[in-house]
């Protein structure tokens, strides 16, 4: 008799209460990497990467990584994601790019366009 399952981290577990005891089973495990917030972030430096090329991979992680004021910024773009959806596109930034015209960088705003 199952009285309880539960997700724990990346594995659901069933509980079942036995009058001497009470046992747990694993009932799915799930792979990560699929969906969290590290593999968002990997894809949008591939996404830039591909977008900016050298301009975009020689930045110093300083101004690119975990921490600085453009992941911050990310941070906030998936944040809000979905909650208004008039909007076409977001820019995030600053990002400091040395390209020649794009219409995927706004230039005057130091910003990466996504749409």
């Amino acid at each position: 008799m199952s009285f309880a399952s539960a997700w724990v981290g990346h594995l659901r577990f069933s509980l079942e209460k036995n009058p001497m005891k009470i046992n747990g089973n694993i009932m799915s495990v799930v792979k990560g990497g699929k969906c969290g917030s590290t593999y968002i972030d990997r894809n949008l430096h591939a996404l830039l990467s591909n977008r900016f090329g050298r301009a975009f991979d020689e930045l110093p992680w300083g101004q690119k990584g975990p921490g600085s004021k453009f992941m911050t910024c990310f941070e906030m773009v998936k944040r809000n994601f979905g909650l208004n959806d008039e909007r076409e596109g977001q820019e995030l930034g600053p990002l400091r790019l040395d390209i020649p015209e794009s219409e995927y960088y706004d230039e005057g705003e130091f910003a990466a366009k996504l749409t």
